[in-house]
């Protein structure tokens, strides 16, 4: 009934889900309370956010990457929905 959750790419889905936003808080935090994101990048705030943003952005594409692969391979399509899917080009093989 299950099985799905023994699914690799949907257990790396749900890791990232409930990881990203722990991983979010802790560079707030670090950067709130130490400025030691700022101080990677000599004292620049507005370099040091762009770095923050691009983790969290980063995370959230490899997040949904992961769950479209979980979600494509764990359903069974309808024969017409598959052929469209199928004639899309995909960037990670399935």
């Amino acid at each position: 009934m299950f099985e799905f959750v023994m699914d690799q790419y949907a257990t790396l889905s749900a890791l990232f889900i409930f990881a990203s936003p722990a991983v979010w808080n802790t560079l707030a935090h670090i950067e709130y309370f130490t400025h030691k994101i700022s101080q990677l990048f000599h004292g620049n705030k507005e370099n040091g956010f762009r770095f923050v943003m691009c983790i969290i952005i980063s995370m959230q594409i490899i997040r949904n990457i992961f769950f479209y692969i979980a979600c494509t391979s764990a359903v069974p399509m309808i024969p017409a929905i598959d052929s469209f899917l199928s004639s899309i080009p995909t960037l990670v093989n399935i």
